[in-house]
């Protein structure tokens, strides 16, 4: 049985719904995506045929972040808001599944790719993946709960620094860390497969509380993390956002923190930091795009 959508495809193997996101280059969170994973959770939720989910990428990465050309249409603070808080319910609504869904990571899972990530009830990867938040590098904080999951998967201290330095770490870090639940040299899918079917039972990243329990440490960590961040560093307004946002969470749910997380990247997508910061990395492809068109024989 195989459904597919223009971005993403589904059929089931072995009792084991496969979707696969397929939107190339690097396969980009857009509308449309979003839209088709909710679509393709639904079914898979509802398949009789099916007990349990993976999700992976098309081609070398599983995704390397949101479309951030996105970002250029919302033109109000209420817009982002409405956008965050929809992606923020599809999100919730993967992690709701009754059914073990399983993240499998290969090449990059950046930004909404490592959000994505953290919202299925597992994660496996190649050793060499690269996982990480980059928001910050373009003047921005995570906006689909990432200040809320990653802290909670692999402590206030990494996840600060996740968030602030905008580096990623290997598939080998991020289990060490407790980002990925399993590192596999094999073909990916079917080893997300068989992961798949050994899972019986469905973990809510969201509801996890053994790595943010210790509140004052993770205060002390905020004010030391927001004592290295240089005002005149890039990105730095985001930086201290990301900090304040996860520091909410910790403080007073996930919730609560994924409201405040909304309310933060609608301020820093507006600030002229930011926008600055996207000009730029849009004028830089657009420098790189005409070399290699101007070395072309």
């Amino acid at each position: 049985m195989v459904f597919v959508t223009d971005v993403v495809h589904y059929w089931v193997v072995d009792r084991v719904a496969v979707l696969t996101i397929d939107n190339p280059p690097v396969n980009a969170l857009s509308a449309l995506a979003w839209s088709a994973l909710d679509h393709s959770i639904a079914r898979a939720v509802a398949d009789s045929a099916a007990d349990a989910i993976v999700m992976i990428g098309a081609g070398s990465s599983f995704v390397a972040g949101a479309d951030i050309r996105v970002f250029d249409t919302l033109k109000t603070a209420r817009d982002s808001l409405s956008r965050s808080a929809g992606i923020h319910a599809s999100l919730r609504r993967i992690e709701d599944s009754p059914k073990p869904v399983i993240a499998a990571i290969r090449g990059y899972a950046l930004g909404g790719g490592n959000e994505l990530a953290m919202a299925c009830h597992y994660r496996i990867a190649v050793a060499d993946a690269k996982v990480g938040q980059p928001e910050v590098l373009l003047g921005l904080i995570p906006g689909a709960a990432g200040t809320q999951r990653l802290p909670r998967l692999v402590g206030p201290e990494l996840a600060m620094r996740m968030c602030t330095d905008g580096k990623p770490i290997s598939g080998l870090e991020a289990l060490a860390a407790g980002l990925v639940d399993g590192i596999t040299s094999g073909d990916l899918l079917d080893s997300a497969v068989r992961y798949a079917r050994s899972r019986a039972v469905t973990r809510k990243t969201r509801d996890l509380t053994d790595r943010i329990a210790n509140k004052p440490h993770a205060r002390l960590l905020a004010q030391s993390t927001q004592g290295t961040q240089g005002g005149a560093a890039p990105g730095s307004q985001a930086s201290q956002a990301a900090m304040v946002s996860i520091q909410h969470g910790i403080d007073t749910g996930f919730d609560a923190g994924s409201i405040r997380e909304r309310e933060l990247f609608a301020q820093c997508l507006f600030s002229t930091e930011s926008k600055a910061l996207r000009h730029q990395f849009f004028a830089k492809r657009a420098a790189a795009k005409a070399a290699r068109f101007q070395g072309d024989p």
